[in-house]
């Protein structure tokens, strides 16, 4: 006997426990959730030997991802339309992780030399307009990380609709 979930509202029920979840433990609750998560991906990283930490472009970007994304998010992501919204959140974390102090100045050490920095009333324009060619950057990702996370999220799609088996 196998339970059939194609009725299941698996969005209706993931937004409504996460959304009371969200009222209840309050935006410092959220914020301390979210850098648990942050901390443990760091730490399982490290242990795993990448060499990603918070302070570079990598770990930059996959924090701002982190901060952006809230518990409606992730319940959307499993209803119709919802998906997009989800992918916009992920691409505006990647262009903020982006545009962090680190990474700009990471980027301007590699064409400008070791400690180079841009300050300044030269500098100020100078950072706009990178921010900006990696917000432009950025948007080719848009179109395929809403193809992919949209086409891989539905189960039946993947004909591997989850079912529980009971008896045998």
């Amino acid at each position: 006997n196998e339970f059939d979930m194609s009725g299941f509202d698996l969005s209706g029920l993931l937004k409504s426990g996460l959304g009371f979840i969200e009222d209840n433990i309050g935006q410092a609750g959220i914020d301390s959730v979210k850098q648990m998560i942050i901390e443990g991906i760091f730490s399982f990283l490290d242990d795993m030997q990448f060499p990603i930490s918070k302070d570079s472009v990598m770990g930059s970007v996959l924090i701002n991802v982190i901060e952006n994304l809230s518990a409606a998010d992730m319940a959307d992501y499993f209803s119709d339309g919802g998906c997009e919204k989800v992918a916009d959140r992920v691409i505006k974390g990647v262009q903020e992780g982006l545009q962090e102090d680190v990474v700009i100045d990471k980027i301007v050490e590699s064409l400008m030399g070791p400690g180079a920095k841009l300050e300044g009333i030269i500098g100020s324009p100078i950072r706009e307009l990178i921010n900006m060619k990696l917000n432009d950057m950025t948007e080719f990702l848009r179109k395929p990380l809403v193809d992919f996370a949209c086409n891989h999220r539905d189960f039946k799609k993947q004909n591997l609709q989850p079912s529980i088996v009971t008896g045998k």
